[in-house]
């Protein structure tokens, strides 16, 4: 008796999808595949891929000689193909979490954007999670209004980035961490300033390409990552590398590693550096 053929389910992926949605037809397609090979007559075994459980081939021996290498490497090739989205989409996610920010920071990712980790001591009596986000909400939707622009605290996919937005709030056992992000550097001193945050201890701050916001670094000493001295004209020459010039003593936190430092900063880690409590700091990054 003839095994009845299973018909797969639609698993399309769109460019709009979200990583949600990408998750969920990624398993649908590793299904099929599973489900095709099944009516080829092949067996299979189960697999992990990230936090996603899908099938996949071990053997092709019911397949026909004629062409079986072809099958083979094509039905791989596309087993491999999905299972590297899918475990590019699981670690998409795990990044997105994140870990929680332990000291006041800023933090600049590989595109130059700005975000401020704010980190207070934290008791019960302070608030529950959902009250500390109310409060964070109405500031920024206050300062985003008086500015023009719409009265949110939360930036949307593909729409306008507003000048100040929530990016998380998080209280744990002692502390209470909010992190925000904002349109352009000069945006994050503007609220603090705003806000009265003196948690912020920078009065001025930009990031840019060594080419636009390099002009004063001739004159200056750099440290790079292995702590040698290196002259502001050798600096300076990185036209393209993306850089961050800061006034105040502070923390900077960088999705990209560091390359030099001006004198008078710190190098704590290749991403994290404490910039010196006088004049101007430079970082310049990888």
């Amino acid at each position: 008796m003839q095994r009845e053929k299973r018909k797969p389910e639609s698993g399309f992926l769109f460019f709009s999808d979200d990583l949600g949605n990408v998750l969920i037809k990624m398993r649908i397609m590793l299904e099929n595949m599973r489900i095709m090979l099944e009516n080829m007559g092949c067996c299979g075994y189960n697999i992990r891929v990230g936090n996603v459980s899908c099938s996949s081939l071990i053997v092709l021996h019911h397949l026909s000689k004629k062409g079986t290498t072809m099958k083979k490497l094509t039905i791989l090739t596309m087993f491999l193909a999905a299972a590297v989205i899918t475990a590019t989409a699981c670690s998409a996610m795990g990044k997105s979490g994140g870990n929680a920010p332990t000291e006041n920071s800023v933090i600049i990712d590989k595109e130059g954007s700005v975000s401020w980790a704010s980190v207070e001591p934290y008791e019960p009596s302070d608030g529950t999670e959902e009250e500390l986000r109310a409060w964070a909400e109405n500031k920024i939707s206050e300062f985003n209004s008086a500015l023009g622009k719409p009265a949110s605290a939360v930036n949307t996919d593909g729409g306008e980035k507003l000048p100040a937005a929530i990016v998380s709030v998080t209280v744990g056992k002692s502390t209470a961490s909010l992190i925000t992000e904002y349109d352009t550097p000069a945006r994050l001193i503007e609220f603090a300033a705003e806000l009265g945050d003196y948690n912020v201890p920078f009065t001025a701050l930009e990031v840019g390409r060594v080419a636009s916001i390099g002009q004063g670094m001739e004159g200056l000493s750099f440290k790079d990552e292995k702590g040698s001295t290196v002259d502001g004209q050798t600096v300076k020459a990185n036209n393209e590398k993306l850089a961050v010039k800061a006034e105040g003593q502070g923390i900077i936190k960088t999705e990209n590693a560091v390359l030099y430092v001006s004198e008078g900063c710190t190098l704590r880690d290749s991403k994290t550096v404490e910039t010196s409590p006088e004049g101007t700091s430079y970082i310049v990054l990888k």
